[in-house]
């Protein structure tokens, strides 16, 4: 078995966009046990990135238990579980749940999506929005590319205000280089893990 990320021997402070990866890769799994967050909390916690406020640590599980997750995810197909040998260990986003998921469909949206509401940023009110129009203004740049060069590139193309295009570069460097702390526990004691989400989360319940 291929040996485990360093975070998961001890806390590590790690790049955002390194996480989104992880989803994506399969690396990285999440439980469907939590609710998805308000439209107005989606956009306060890209707001608080964008102007470099902490947005707290994540807490990952691992163990050999196979949990239900999300396979489908804002138009996005995850990896699911491998079917493997029981010894296998499986890493799950256990706290932390609605902000990186946020994260993942703000960041992580296909550039081409036919997706009917997406994240943008408002360039002249220097505000995240959250919109369902099919041609959104031209100083409205989708949230979805700051992690991708080329399609950053192609936005600025279209600019004509080097003041804007320079808002462009401030952000996408901001959430280029914006990291986490990542907090781990590794374990099979589903009991401990249950007090140990349920500890951090007040009345939440951990269903599994």
């Amino acid at each position: 078995m291929k040996s485990p990320r360093s975070y998961l021997r001890e806390p590590q402070i790690q790049y955002l966009s390194q996480l989104l990866d992880e989803i994506q890769n399969g690396e990285l799994f999440v439980p469907q046990f939590q609710m998805f967050w308000n439209k107005k909390k989606r956009l306060e916690l890209l707001q608080s990135i964008e102007e470099n406020m902490p947005i707290g640590s994540l807490l990952v599980w691992r163990t050999q238990h196979r949990l239900p997750i999300f396979v489908q995810l804002d138009g996005h197909t995850l990896p699911s579980i491998p079917e493997q040998a029981q010894q296998t260990a499986y890493t799950y986003l256990l706290d932390g749940q609605q902000r990186l998921l946020t994260l993942f469909a703000a960041l992580e949206q296909p550039v081409n999506s036919t997706k009917t509401c997406s994240y943008f940023y408002d360039l002249g009110k220097e505000e995240f929005i959250l919109s369902d129009r099919k041609k959104p203004k031209p100083t409205w740049m989708p949230v979805n590319i700051l992690l991708d060069s080329l399609a950053l590139l192609k936005f600025q193309r279209t600019l004509k205000d080097n003041e804007l295009i320079q808002k462009t570069e401030r952000l996408s460097y901001t959430f280029r280089n914006y990291k986490i702390a990542i907090i781990p526990i590794a374990t099979n004691d589903l009991g401990y893990a249950k007090t140990v989400f349920q500890r951090i989360n007040g009345k939440g319940t951990l269903m599994i």
